[in-house]
């Protein structure tokens, strides 16, 4: 397992284990998971927390920040944690480490010797190994004994794994062999010691744009063979690609992956987007089908790491990084390192189109892109179409403005100063120009044509309908101007001209109210700390204004700063209410832990949320909203327990085990969710637990029919444990006693039968026999499936006739022959009977007699 230890600082070499699920909290504050003794450090500083397979890490919004391998990490941001990576707070600096190599024990794999554990992962463990056959060193790879538990995934996993076996190329990581292991499966691939792209990241900052280059050229080219073989990665990343000691590129689980998306794994992976969250396609993301296109965005996602050293979203939540991927446009590369030639750029921009059909369409086409850029810094590669680009444009314009400073920085005098008339010029000649073609795009057409076409009206309509928009914009009703043109680009299909440039002039007034709105919330942003540094006093009108900067303009840069100067007067607010707060936060969570000890979730939750509310922002409201969520999966945590255990019951077919655990819970725990939650997975047991007891009573049905009554009962007896607790349950044991009481009446009838014919008494069938008209006959013999009769007349014969092929009346009268005068229990017999053949009157009247 992962843990964190002290590598500087009062407490050397202490170590923290660190979650799989949840989260650990490091601050000064004592009760902190990780508490930092250091003037620097904040009272709640910073947060690791596990999520979706993956440990992140981030600042909380902390006063002197947090430093995540040299590099300090933007407040409420998450940043992906690894072995290796160092947390710098203050004067004190951790270390994660994972120990999990000393507490995994080797295996016996046959063939192999193996030398060392690797490591651990969430499909298996990881070994150095010898081929003995070879005398070659590999790594072997044992999936986790749970993953073996579904036939059809292993079926899935070894067709993927002999399918990456059959790829052969020199930047792909050869899969030698595939086989089973005591119960698990293991395949083993070619060993590969020199890192991977990660670590050269962790440990360069960045990487120098030729090295990166020539990496993603090599996973380029392995990608496109890969593709040109039908097999896509999905999870195309920098821990993906190895690196040999020679510098070269290995192109890791190529094939393998694909496995864990399948449907039909076990747990949670049925139902899960694959991928990692920093480098998902949109489209991924979203859960949409996907092609190779996905590994071109991922690979271009993977570039820019390599490039800038961040990853290209980030987001406070697995969530907000996955929405950054299908929203918000790219950050520019040269904001982090203007370095990167401009053809670089365009190259890793075009990969990470949102839309698949904009980006590169083949690797083929990327590997041409970036040997052209890489070969010649100033050639000219393609910029994406401003439609098609997925970097922010006021960025692009600030990052081209950090370029020219830059420049400028380093000409002489009168150079900077021919610089700047060239690009005042050249921004009046773009304001001309693009004050010209506006003009021309909404100026109506010339009527060329003295004849007119049926659609000239329509498109008469649609050309005032863009003026008006046009005008609209003048008048600065932006808003106004965006809802008319959708309503051109959406009315007017026909005319794709205009269509075209309504699109165009959308996008514009897109930027203009991004830019509005930009502008507002700077001016916003500079009163309330104009008000803030006059009004001292005024903590809480001051936090009102940078909140409301906060939810009207959350997209703006102002915001972020509003976000910071909001966490200081909250902190400062803190410090006068935070003895009242904890005294009564101790006296609320004294009471929601009475009532979890009743198992009451839901009130202890409610109490404890409606304390967070009262104190929302303060370090108490954010303690109770921290409990409410431990509260809240400590309930799903036991509900899922219980979720699990069902399913298991019902996969044995043990229904009433399966009903009984998730019963247990709904009358054990107060949670409505999880209630309704174990109610719904309960009626659909009830509805699969109903199928499999029609289909398990068909055969049985049958037997009674057939008067085998002692085959159906042992068949139901077989089958009856599966059912216990539920009212298929009752049903069945009532159905054995209806059986049981024929078998009863059927066993006494032929009983008398015998014991007549031995006395010489045969009576007389009150009925004629079908095919033996005018023919009467006496009973004379029967067993379990017939009875025999004997006619009177000469010359007689005795004939058999099956119990099953009687009438049910007929039956019921040779009975009653028998038993013509029966006792309660007898009546309750002959009401069985007559119930099982639908003689609803006689078994009404016989069940009556049987109580009486």
């Amino acid at each position: 397992m992962l843990k964190l230890k002290m590598i500087t600082g009062p407490s050397i070499d202490q170590e923290y284990p660190l979650p799989e699920q949840g989260t650990v909290v490091l601050g000064r504050r004592s009760s902190c998971d990780v508490q930092v003794v250091d003037p620097k450090a904040s009272r709640v500083h910073a947060e690791i927390s596990a999520a979706g397979g993956f440990l992140y890490v981030r600042d909380m919004g902390s006063r002197n920040g947090t430093l995540l391998n040299g590099r300090r990490i933007d407040p409420d941001t998450l940043e992906v944690l690894e072995a290796g990576d160092r947390i710098a707070i203050g004067d004190i600096t951790f270390e994660v480490f994972d120990d999990s190599a000393e507490e995994i024990p080797k295996v016996e794999i046959s063939g192999y010797e193996v030398i060392d554990v690797i490591g651990r992962g969430g499909m298996g463990t990881v070994y150095k190994a010898r081929q003995v056959s070879m005398d070659r060193i590999v790594a072997a790879k044992v999936l986790h004994p749970e993953l073996c538990e579904d036939a059809n995934f292993i079926n899935r996993f070894v067709q993927e794994a002999r399918a990456a076996g059959r790829l052969s190329h020199p930047n792909i990581i050869h899969v030698f062999d595939v086989d089973k292991l005591d119960g698990s499966y293991y395949f083993t691939m070619e060993y590969v010691d020199g890192g991977n792209v990660k670590r050269a990241i962790r440990e360069k900052g960045h990487i120098p744009v030729q090295d990166a280059g020539r990496m993603l050229l090599q996973a380029a080219k392995a990608l496109a063979y890969a593709h040109g073989q039908g097999v896509i990665h999905r999870d195309v990343k920098p821990d993906n690609l190895m690196l040999t000691r020679d510098g070269s590129i290995k192109l890791a689980d190529l094939g393998i992956a694909r496995t864990f998306e399948e449907p039909g794994t076990k747990g949670e992976r049925a139902s899960k987007v694959y991928g990692t969250p920093h480098y998902m396609a949109p489209e991924q993301a979203l859960g949409k089908p996907v092609d190779a296109r996905v590994d071109i965005y991922s690979l271009g996602a993977t570039f820019y790491n390599m490039l800038t050293g961040r990853t290209p979203f980030t987001g406070a939540s697995v969530t907000e990084v996955l929405k950054a991927h299908v929203q918000e446009a790219l950050p520019p590369i040269t904001e982090y390192n203007p370095d990167v030639p401009e053809g670089i750029c365009h190259v890793c921009e075009r990969m990470m189109a949102k839309k698949p059909e904009k980006r590169y369409q083949t690797m083929e086409e990327v590997v041409a892109d970036l040997e052209t850029a890489l070969r010649d810094q100033s050639a000219k590669i393609a910029a994406p179409d401003p439609s098609e680009s997925s970097v922010i444009p006021a960025a692009s314009a600030q990052a081209l403005e950090f370029r020219r400073k830059r420049a400028l920085r380093r000409q002489p005098a009168w150079k900077k100063a021919m610089s700047w008339s060239v690009t005042l010029i050249f921004f009046a000649a773009l304001f001309i120009g693009t004050f010209l073609v506006v003009r021309m795009f909404i100026e109506p057409p010339q009527q060329q044509h003295a004849r007119r076409d049926p659609s000239l009206e329509l498109r008469d309509k649609a050309e005032k309908a863009l003026a008006a928009a046009d005008d609209a914009i003048a008048r600065g009703e932006l808003q106004a101007a965006l809802a008319q043109l959708q309503d051109i680009f959406r009315l007017y299909p026909e005319f794709p001209d205009i269509s075209e440039k309504a699109s165009n002039y959308i996008e514009r007034v897109k930027g203009m109210i991004a830019e509005t709105r930009r502008q507002a919330a700077q001016a916003a942003l500079e009163e309330a700390t104009s008000f803030y540094n006059q009004n001292p006093g005024e903590r809480r009108r001051a936090l009102e204004r940078f909140e409301k900067i906060l939810n009207t303009w959350p997209e703006t840069a102002a915001a972020v700063l509003a976000k910071v100067k909001a966490a200081e007067i909250r902190d400062e607010m803190d410090k006068t209410t935070a003895g009242a707060q904890s005294q009564e936060f101790r006296r609320v969570m004294a009471e929601a832990g009475g009532l979890v000890a009743r198992r009451d979730y839901d009130a202890a939750i409610q109490k404890v949320r409606e304390f967070a509310a009262r104190y929302a922002g303060t370090e108490a409201g954010n303690e109770a909203s921290a409990a409410a969520a431990s509260f809240e999966q400590e309930v799903e945590n036991v509900y899922r327990n219980a979720e699990k255990e069902a399913g298991q019951r019902r996969d044995k077919k043990e229904f009433g085990l399966a009903v009984a655990a998730l019963d247990q819970f709904s009358k054990t725990y107060i949670s409505v969710k999880w209630r309704e939650e174990a109610n719904k997975l309960k009626g659909r047991i009830q509805q699969e637990a109903m199928k499999q007891f029609e289909e398990d009573c068909r055969e049985p049905n049958e037997l009674v029919k057939q008067f085998r009554f002692e085959d159906a009962i042992a068949k139901l007896s077989m089958i009856r444990a599966r059912y216990e607790g539920t009212q298929w349950g009752i049903f069945l044991a009532m159905r054995l006693a209806s059986i049981q009481a024929q078998a009863d009446i059927h066993g006494e009838v032929r009983h008398k039968i015998k014991m007549l014919a031995k006395g010489g008494e045969a009576p007389r069938l009150p009925f004629e026999m079908k095919n033996f008209p005018r023919v009467r006959f006496r009973v004379v013999d029967a067993d379990g499936q017939q009875v025999f009769l004997e006619s009177e007349s000469e010359p007689k014969f005795r004939q058999p006739f099956k119990w099953m092929d009687l009438a049910a009346d007929q039956i019921y009268q040779i009975y009653r022959l028998y038993i013509p005068n029966p006792t309660g229990e007898q009546h309750s017999w002959l009401g069985y009977f007559c119930q099982e053949r639908d003689l609803i009157d006689k078994a009404e009247e016989h069940f009556n007699k049987a109580d009486q």
